[in-house]
């Protein structure tokens, strides 16, 4: 019987969640072509991209990286690993030579 409780609850907070995530787009969607909402800003500008290209093509550790990132101007919090590797999606040479 608790099984069948568990499965259904499962299966309602889905059907919520996807809901949610629909109005969630919708919302979105309409200050998009308005040209209002511009999403959020880059973690790093260019310069700051490219000093993290440059260090990970240098073989530098991803901690090493992240401290660096974390010690600039304006950022009060250690930015994901994976923020970081998304600011070389336009190196794969990169990414290849840094171990992910």
């Amino acid at each position: 019987m608790a099984a069948v409780l568990l499965s259904a609850k499962g299966a309602f907070t889905e059907l919520e969640r996807a809901l949610i995530r629909k109005r969630q787009h919708e919302g979105i969607s309409f200050p998009k072509k308005d040209g209002v909402y511009k999403g959020r800003s880059r973690a790093l500008n260019d310069d700051q991209a490219a000093e993290v290209a440059r260090r990970a093509a240098t073989g530098e550790a991803k901690a090493a990286v992240n401290r660096y990132v974390s010690a600039l101007p304006a950022q009060s919090m250690t930015i994901p690993i994976a923020s970081i590797m998304a600011t070389f999606v336009g190196a794969p040479q990169v990414l290849a030579d840094f171990d992910l």
